[in-house]
């Protein structure tokens, strides 16, 4: 959870769950959350581009 120490933006994602009522330890869960949708969202991109390359029409060469 370096992130908390470093990036700006999971500092402040941080210090608004807190306002929120929740504890430093919620809001870390909370965090861990983001983040897996984070790495899911990209994950998902980058197989999905490997589905699309793998259907697409190959060019034979004919030469």
């Amino acid at each position: 959870m370096i992130r908390m120490r470093l990036d700006s933006a999971t500092k402040a994602y941080v210090a608004r769950r807190i306002t929120e009522g929740k504890t430093s330890r919620d809001a870390q869960r909370c965090l861990k959350r983001v983040i897996c949708r984070q790495i899911f969202k990209i994950l998902e991109r980058t197989d999905r581009t490997k589905i699309v390359s793998r259907n697409s029409p190959k060019l034979l060469d004919t030469t």
